[in-house]
């Protein structure tokens, strides 16, 4: 699909929120150092927040959604460990966000901030909490870049800060990533997401096999509540063939809950996508 997926993503402000096992505090507080500085001079908000506990890493969150309310559109750091099933770790208690708790409090933030937020995340396999990412529900945020398995700290004392910075300077995080962090981290962008899962949902059910296949489905929901004859068939079959047409109602009806604004791509460039198979 030839689009960029521009989000027109504002960011004012660089929320680093950090929970270190022991020993990490020395190579964890040159980056922040160096990133702060760096924030300074290119006049950007920036707060650094330790968290103690689940407690402190909820409250942490919901605060930012109180800001986002009144105009502070964030980059959200997550400086924590994870795992796929654990969650986010809170080391000083030695407990777990889980993932779903993870992904509720940033679609919050997300919200109040009219689907603006960017988070990047330097906990291990920190991608997995796109698995809480569904079309039907607001996505938790515009921009994700995590990684999707184990990451090594030299990559990290390595490149964090030359990203920040390249970001800061430039003002276009993609570029950023690429430059800096797209060897190790993934970039999940939350409308080329809602563009995919739309190809996918009118390649399977609305053309060719899928299409056919899913009306034999309607009408056997049908059959079981009453008895068709071969005319009743052959109406409830065209009706059923006209109601999985794929228009943009399917953008119209989904955006808004998924988005929360209107898409950068059309229906056009969805129908593209369906017919090139990309």
């Amino acid at each position: 699909m030839a689009q960029t997926f521009d989000l027109n993503i504002d960011i004012n402000s660089i929320q680093w929120i950090r929970s270190l096992r022991a020993g990490e505090e020395s190579w964890n507080q040159k980056i922040v150092e160096d990133v702060e500085s760096e924030c300074k001079r290119q006049s950007m908000a920036f707060a650094l927040h330790d968290v103690q506990t689940v407690a402190d890493f909820e409250r942490v969150l919901r605060t930012m959604e109180s800001e986002a309310a009144k105009g502070v559109r964030p980059l959200i750091h997550i400086d924590m460990h994870g795992g796929k099933d654990a969650g986010l770790e809170i080391a000083a208690e030695g407990k777990c966000v889980a993932w779903p708790r993870v992904a509720d409090l940033l679609s919050a933030i997300n919200i109040a901030a009219d689907r603006n937020i960017c988070v990047v995340s330097a906990a291990c396999e920190g991608l997995h909490v796109i698995s809480e990412v569904s079309i039907n529900k607001p996505c938790p945020f515009a921009i994700l870049i995590a990684p999707e398995k184990s990451i090594f700290i030299t990559f990290l004392i390595d490149n964090t800060f030359k990203f920040y910075r390249a970001l800061l300077q430039s003002n276009d995080i993609v570029a950023a990533y690429e430059a800096h962090l797209s060897t190790e981290l993934t970039l999940f962008n939350a409308q080329k997401q809602f563009a995919r899962a739309l190809t996918l949902y009118i390649r399977d059910h609305c053309v060719g096999p899928g299409a056919n296949a899913r009306i034999d489905e309607l009408i056997e929901e049908v059959k079981k509540r009453k008895t068709l004859s071969p005319a009743d068939e052959a109406e409830a079959r065209r009706v059923a063939r006209e109601g999985i047409e794929p228009s943009q109602k399917l953008i119209d009806d989904r955006a808004p809950t998924f988005l929360g604004r209107v898409p950068t791509f059309t229906f056009d460039d969805i129908m593209n996508a369906v017919g090139t198979g990309s």
